[in-house]
């Protein structure tokens, strides 16, 4: 395993990926050779393919630690062992779709009115009326107001 886990993490670090992602890829492959009696580079396509579906029940993961697992295997399989057809029938679930809160206009002059700083107050107004997201907020100059309309509506840049 030591001789596998030294040439993943040369992939790793040729591939470009972060320190932290090297560290969960390596500690899963871990953990998948410590589940199985033999050797990582001697499973077959079944075995590697259930270990996911094993982890997905014994441990409650969510989908995005479970997806964190299967492509550290994938990259396993696909890049460090070049046997890319053991885990081609593995796949990603799907990431869940939420729709992102959106307050009433209630909560909305709740916010506002308990605001006391007019710059904040004038600040969070534009922000929430243009649908800006906090780094483009964040960006905001006073040249971007069109003060020709006045209607508060934002300029092209």
């Amino acid at each position: 395993m030591d001789a596998l886990r030294d040439q993943m993490t040369k992939d790793l670090q040729l591939k470009g990926i972060t320190p932290r992602t090297q560290k969960k890829y390596l500690r899963e492959v871990s953990m998948m050779a410590n589940y199985f009696d033999k050797p990582l580079e001697e499973l077959g396509a079944e075995e590697v393919k259930d270990y996911p579906a094993h982890t997905l029940e014994t441990r409650k993961l969510s989908r995005g630690t479970y997806r964190g697992y299967v492509a550290g295997i994938k990259f396993l399989y696909k890049t460090t062992l070049n046997r890319e057809e053991v885990v081609e029938k593995i796949q990603y679930p799907k990431a869940k779709k939420t729709l992102p809160v959106v307050l009433d206009l209630a909560e909305v002059k709740g916010l506002l009115s308990v605001t006391e700083n007019l710059k904040h107050r004038a600040l969070l107004t534009i922000t929430y009326s243009a649908g800006l997201r906090v780094s483009e907020a964040a960006k905001l100059r006073v040249t971007d107001i069109d003060s020709k309309r006045m209607d508060g509506t934002c300029a092209a840049r």
